[in-house]
């Protein structure tokens, strides 16, 4: 008789049947894998196309704002020549004002028809005098007169800041305030104006208090550094001269 194992091939057929079903497992979960991967890849890539979208906007701004600060960059150039310009006007505004102080102390200080200038050199705060006298008595007159020449009276904010400092009433310095940019070439004009806007309110401590300190001398130093007698014809005797006069800086100029 003959026997037939048909239980080994039924278990090799349930084998087979495990292992298919396993590969069908297996390449379901890795379409699903894939599938996942795929998505989460798409998703990604949404990400990158908003960020490339948003660095593309960030570019567009960071290159208007070049261009903006190329263009602040050009005003503020124009803006430092166009200070560097008007520094220069206001140097020379000032020089032609300062220029016109130094001729009023000097023309005012010569002793009539009794004296000629020859030149006037004027160098930073430093003044040379050249000319001729009729005699020495004339030079010493011209320097003394020279010394005692004060620098004209201008109310400036400066001016009035430095009286504020030297405790002069308020009421006084907003009502001397209103003479602001006013320019006074005596030192009388200046006490009558004081005496026709302030009146009672001005005491005579503070009137000499502004007064001692709006008139100050012009020349620092006044000094004779030479003369010489010189004949011109037989009978005419003249005296050369040489002065040197240093400026006093007058806090009102500010």
């Amino acid at each position: 008789m003959i026997r037939i194992n048909l239980q080994t091939e039924y278990q090799n057929l349930g084998k087979i049947e495990n292992l298919v079903g396993q590969l069908i497992i297996f390449f379901v979960c890795l379409l699903l894998l894939l599938g996942c991967l795929q998505y989460y890849c798409s998703i990604l890539q949404d990400d990158i196309d908003a960020l490339e979208q948003k660095a593309t906007q960030k570019q567009a701004q960071i290159n208007q704002y070049r261009k903006t600060i190329r263009e602040v960059n050009v005003l503020k150039n124009r803006l430092s020549n166009i200070e560097k310009k008007l520094s220069i006007i206001k140097q020379l505004s000032s020089n032609r004002i300062h220029a016109i102080f130094l001729l009023n102390a000097i023309t005012s200080s010569v002793v009539a028809k009794r004296m000629w200038f020859s030149t006037i050199d004027y160098f930073k705060n430093d003044v040379n005098i050249q000319g001729l006298a009729m005699d020495e008595r004339t030079v010493t007159d011209f320097m003394k007169q020279l010394e005692e020449a004060k620098h004209w009276i201008y109310i400036s904010d400066a001016f009035i800041k430095d009286l504020r400092d030297k405790k002069i009433p308020e009421p006084v310095l907003e009502k001397l305030s209103n003479l602001k940019d006013f320019q006074f070439f005596k030192n009388k004009e200046f006490e009558f104006v004081m005496d026709v806007i302030l009146g009672d309110q001005l005491t005579d401590k503070d009137k000499e208090t502004i007064i001692s300190y709006a008139v100050k001398p012009f020349f620092q130093e006044v000094k004779l550094v030479s003369t010489a007698k010189r004949t011109i014809e037989k009978s005419t005797h003249l005296t050369s001269f040489i002065i040197s006069c240093s400026q006093t800086m007058h806090t009102n100029e500010k």
